[in-house]
Order: structure tokens, then C-alpha cells, then sequence
């Protein structure tokens, strides 16, 4: 209880202080539409399922659209996940094991980064956990003599689903899963056919969705990154290990030392647990390195999409860190594991306190642009016939204008990209001569208005 009483409030504290950055105000502009707007928005532009969308729907019409209500479901879901990880951890291994894990993730930077956006990353990665512990329970993976109870296949079907209709990539968590039934079920074909019967139930009532938004999956290009693998899993590594906000110079040493503790964690658990460990690592491994070959095809990587296989990290960090609280190590090979556990503690609060500080009061360290100060700015000196003219189409702007009555006033030019200057020019041309005053906020991005040409025309 006192562990999800910290998560709580490290994730509710200054919940509000910055701007909502692009993407959380399309989640928030888009929620605001009717359902079938939505669900056709989806279908034909966003590469998204629709749950988290219909659900900040409905929620917004409950409790309203300011900044603290609308991220406050993130918050909510992701001190869910201090329990379900703490069960999970123990059930695989331990009560400390699993004690650990849930003090490590109610810390965790990376974790609170995720829970103070209006973004559905840490929904989708608190029902792939839950899905998880239902799986291990279901199947009887854990530690103890608990045998396997299959009824629990239909709440993890139900987990499932939902994750899948949260975020495409939960499909991640589940494949782990259905490898370990492999290692673990080998030729037992009655466990097999109860397992078969649960995916037969998560594609029949998946199938219909993925059906209609095909053709957005498969047409989407990509806004994030396409980094090698080496670079990929040292992102992976700070990422889980300290969050988003560390100096640039810092994060290799960072990536090797929690990559150290990670391997010790997996010594561990296998050396104490056995096959048990075999859970933790699927389920950390396989979204990583899925992650890493599809942004091989298109440029999809970011830190984000790694969330719902943090949980797993955590736990295997736990099987070794949780050596400092143990009493039965009576040998001196024990007692250099317990000062290593206590050290990587002592790493990890150390660094998440400092990735903390950061995302709170380094303004380095901002997560996009304040809009919400542009937009009291524009609104506190607008006239009647004036016009805001933005040059890409960040939905911070527009989002951050509605407060004040003037995100109707907003003009995107160009209108839409790749920029094609003559009819660009175009249209700022019949602007000049209907209007008196512009409001301009500049923004230079590769696939729109890159070399400021509508700054450039408007300066004319």
C-alpha cells in the first residue's frame, strides 16, 4: 500500500505543470469528436486502435478536458501497475522479488514520464502486465505448488483483447507468451489445446478490427526512428533503467551498468528459480527485439513503444536487487551479492532521483513546445479580422487556443505537405488581402515547411 501511495503521488505531483505537447492534444482533440468520427479517423489516418480514444471520450465528458483531468487516467493506470508487478514478481519468484520490482517501477522516471501524458502507453503496458499474471496463474508457472487453473484463460483473453485494442503493440507481450507455453508446455497436447482455445478467442474477437484498419496499418510510414540495434538497446537500457531525461553524455555508462545489473538479474533467476526465469526474459526480449526489426522496414522506434515490456525489466532487476534483503547468506560469494544488490539500489534511486529533478525543473528537458504560453500571447494582443497562421500542423497550437475562443481563428499553411511553394504562395497571397494582421508562431519540420518559406512570404 505504501508503494502504490508513492506512485501515486510522484505521478500526480505538478500532473499539470507543462503544456500538453502534439500528440496529447490529438489525443484530446480527437476524443472530443462523436464515436463514429472518431472510428472513421482511425480507420483512414491514426495507426491506433480505438479503445483509449473512446474511453477519453467518455471520460471527458464526465470530469472535463483541463490538462490535470485528461492525463489523470494515465496516472491511474499506471499505479495499477505497482501491484500487478508485484504480484507477478511474486508468483515467478518471490514476495521480495516482487517487492522490489513494484518499489523499482513506483520510481521508475521511464514510468512517470508516460503517466503524466494524455497518451495510452501506460494503458496498454498495465493490461499487458495484468494479461501476464493472468497467464503465469492460468498455466501454473510459478513458484510453489500451485497447479495450473485454466479458468483464468478467459479473464486473460479479455486482457488481451483490450491491450490489442489499446495499442497494436501489446501483440508483443502475447507472442512472449505463446513462446514460453512452448518451452514450458512441450508435448502436454490437453494444456496445449486449452492454450490454443484462449488465441483461437483473442483473434475471433480482435479479427474484426484489425480487418477495417488494415490498410491504415500497413500504409503508415512512420514518425519515429529506425536506430541500429547496438544503439537501439542502449536506449532501451537508459530508457528502463532512468527514464527520458539524462544528459546525452551520461547515457552509455548509464546503458552498460544497467545492462550489468540486468544480466546479474537473469544469473540469479536462473540460478535460484530455474526455467521460471524464462517468463521475465520473453517478455522483455521478444517486444524489444520485434520493436527493433520492424523499424527496419519503416522509421517507428521510440522509447515509448517500449513501456509494457518495462515491467519485465524491472522483475529481473528485482531477482538479483532483492539479495539485499534476504538473511539466509551465510557465504562470502553471498555476501558480495548482497553488497552488489545494495549498490544497484542505491544506482537506481540515485538516478532516478536525478531523471526526476530533470523532467520536473531542467527546462532542457521539456517535452515539447509551450504552446500554452504562445497561445495567452496571441490571445492577449488578438484583434477582430486578425488570423493565426501556423506552418505545421502541431495540434499543441490549436489545442492550447481553445481556452481563449481562437483555435477557429488558426490557419495551417501549408495546407498540407510535402510544401509545394507555388500553391502555398497561393494562398497566402488571397490571405494578404483579406486580412490586416497575421499571428505567426514559425516551426520548422523536414516534411512540411522546412526552409521557412511562409515566414519568408509573410516578411515580403
Amino acid at each position: 500500500m505504501l508503494l502504490v501511495l508513492l506512485a501515486l503521488a510522484l505521478r500526480l505531483f505538478r500532473l499539470d505543470l507543462q503544456g500538453m505537447r502534439g500528440d496529447e492534444s490529438y489525443s484530446v482533440l480527437l476524443a472530443l469528436r462523436p464515436l463514429s468520427a472518431i472510428t472513421s479517423e482511425l480507420i483512414a489516418k491514426d495507426p491506433h486502435p480505438p479503445v483509449y480514444y473512446y474511453a477519453l471520450h467518455y471520460w471527458m465528458q464526465i470530469a472535463g478536458e483541463r490538462e490535470f483531468v485528461v492525463r489523470f487516467p494515465s496516472v491511474l493506470f499506471d499505479v495499477l501497475a505497482v501491484p500487478l508487478v508485484y504480484s507477478l514478481g511474486r508468483s515467478l519468484f518471490s514476495r521480495t522479488v516482487g517487492l522490489t520490482a513494484a518499489g523499482i517501477l513506483a520510481v521508475s522516471p521511464f514510468h512517470l514520464w508516460n503517466a503524466q501524458e494524455v497518451r495510452m502507453y501506460t494503458v496498454a503496458a498495465t493490461l499487458g502486465l495484468a494479461a501476464t499474471v493472468m497467464f503465469v496463474r492460468a498455466l501454473g508457472l510459478g513458484i510453489g505448488p500451485a497447479g495450473p487453473r485454466w479458468r483464468l484463460l478467459v479473464p486473460y483473453t479479455v486482457l488481451s483483447v483490450l491491450g490489442l485494442y489499446v495499442h497494436y503493440y501489446v501483440v508483443f507481450i502475447l507472442l512472449s507468451h505463446n513462446l514460453a507455453v512452448l518451452v514450458r508446455l512441450g508435448r502436454n497436447l490437453p494444456a496445449l489445446g486449452r492454450w490454443l482455445l484462449a488465441q483461437v478467442g483473442v483473434i475471433v474477437l480482435y479479427l474484426p478490427w484489425l480487418v477495417v484498419a488494415l490498410s491504415v496499418i500497413e500504409g503508415y510510414s512512420g514518425t519515429g526512428e529506425s536506430p541500429g540495434f547496438v544503439a537501439l538497446v542502449e536506449r532501451s537500457l537508459v530508457a528502463f533503467g532512468a527514464g527520458l531525461t539524462m544528459e546525452t553524455g551520461l547515457r552509455p555508462w548509464l546503458a552498460v551498468g544497467f545492462g550489468l545489473v540486468l544480466l546479474a538479474g537473469v544469473w540469479r533467476g536462473a540460478a535460484r528459480w530455474g526455467i521460471t526465469v524464462l517468463v521475465p526474459v520473453l517478455y522483455l526480449a521478444v517486444p524489444v527485439l520485434a520493436i527493433f526489426l520492424a523499424s527496419r522496414e519503416r522509421p517507428i522506434f521510440s522509447e515509448r513503444y517500449l513501456l509494457p515490456a518495462a515491467p519485465a525489466y524491472f522483475i529481473l532487476v528485482g531477482c538479483v536487487a532483492s539479495a539485499a534483503f534476504e538473511r539466509t547468506l551465510p557465504r562470502v560469494r553471498d555476501y558480495a551479492l548482497r553488497g552488489f544488490a545494495l549498490f544497484a539500489l542505491v544506482a537506481i534511486a540515485a538516478t532516478s532521483s536525478v531523471s526526476t529533478y530533470n523532467l520536473h525543473f531542467n527546462e532542457a528537458f521539456a517535452k515539447g513546445s509551450d504552446w500554452r504560453s504562445a497561445a495567452a500571447y496571441v490571445a492577449s494582443g488578438f484583434q477582430d479580422g486578425d488570423v493565426i497562421v501556423l506552418n505545421y500542423p502541431d495540434p499543441g497550437f490549436p489545442y492550447s487556443l481553445r481556452p481563449y475562443n481562437r483555435d477557429k481563428d488558426l490557419i495551417v499553411l501549408p495546407s498540407s505537405g510535402p510544401m509545394d511553394e507555388y500553391k502555398t504562395g497561393g494562398e497566402i497571397d488571397d490571405l494578404l488581402r483579406t486580412h490586416r494582421r497575421f499571428w505567426l508562431t514559425p516551426t520548422r519540420a523536414g516534411n512540411w515547411d522546412h526552409n521557412g518559406f511562409v515566414e519568408g512570404r509573410l516578411d515580403r
